[in-house]
């Protein structure tokens, strides 16, 4: 099993204190909702977002921009078929465009110190005979990959990465959702199931999923997980390193700030393989 770093204790029970935490794995029922709790103080957040950020877990939360910068490389660019866009290593490295170090629990906790509440993965009302599918839950979180082009910091929506199987087609929307993995013990310890699995960023519902796509695609239904293949030509080469960026909407009590402008159209950007221009399809939809 693989071994991530801890969250140090006192630091953890703070978090515990003030913040939800993921969901205890169960049988199937339907948990009791959570009991509110008032937002943290702005100075226990700051201490824990410092804490987090001086870790060496690659993982650095922007608290100004509502944002989680994950450092990450590419592990696969041609497939057959794709399940994950981010796994972590020596897990789903061979159905995932990007491989990461970081632990999913450690994103968990940044996306918690952003003011984000998880919802639940993909799961079975037991209730029905048969089961009936439930669909994830939970926040909105736009995904982009950042890579350094002509000098520039670039941010591309992580949806021009992937293409649909059937049609060829880019991936339509570039929104995932919260749903915040679960807890279960194995031999008596508790265990995040995302760090386990490597469930970090899906694109099909594995029912452990950290962060999923909406809908009730998973990969035992029809699709056996071939309704997405990696978008080859506007991914880089196997080994490069890239910076995978999740950004979240303000919670409902607090302001947003204005978002800053973005440098260019995401369609100016270049394919890879390298070209001098773009390529205009990509603003198709």
């Amino acid at each position: 099993m693989r071994v991530f770093r801890l969250i140090p204790c006192c630091l953890l029970m703070i978090l515990l204190t003030c913040l939800p935490v993921a969901r205890a794995q169960t049988d199937g029922t339907a948990e009791a909702p959570p009991v509110d709790k008032p937002a943290p103080p702005t100075d226990v957040v700051d201490a824990a977002i410092a804490e987090v950020n001086k870790q060496d877990n690659g993982v650095t939360i922007n608290r100004e921009d509502l944002s989680i910068d994950i450092e990450t490389k590419v592990c696969l660019r041609e497939a057959e078929f794709l399940e994950m866009l981010a796994c972590t290593k020596d897990t789903r490295e061979h159905e995932s465009i990007l491989v990461m170090e970081a632990a999913p629990s450690t994103i968990h906790l940044g996306l918690l110190l952003l003011g984000q509440e998880p919802g639940e993965p993909l799961n079975y009302d037991l209730d029905f005979d048969p089961p009936k599918l439930v669909p994830a839950t939970g926040p909105e979180v736009e995904v982009f990959i950042v890579r350094e082009i002509a000098g520039q910091e670039r941010e591309t929506p992580a949806n021009r990465w992937v293409q649909d199987n059937k049609t060829g087609e880019m991936m339509k929307g570039n929104t995932w959702l919260f749903a915040g993995s679960a807890q279960t013990e194995i031999n008596g310890k508790p265990v995040y199931l995302a760090d386990v699995n490597g469930s970090a960023v899906s694109l099909v519902n594995f029912g452990d999923d950290l962060l999923t796509l909406p809908g009730d695609l998973t990969h035992e239904n029809e699709s056996h997980g071939k309704a997405w293949a990696p978008r080859t030509r506007a991914i880089p080469e196997v080994g490069t390193k890239v910076t995978l960026r999740l950004r979240v909407e303000a919670p409902k009590d607090e302001p947003a700030e204005d978002a800053p402008a973005e440098d260019a159209p995401a369609g100016d950007e270049p394919e890879v393989p390298e070209q001098p221009a773009a390529d205009p399809s990509d603003n198709q939809p």
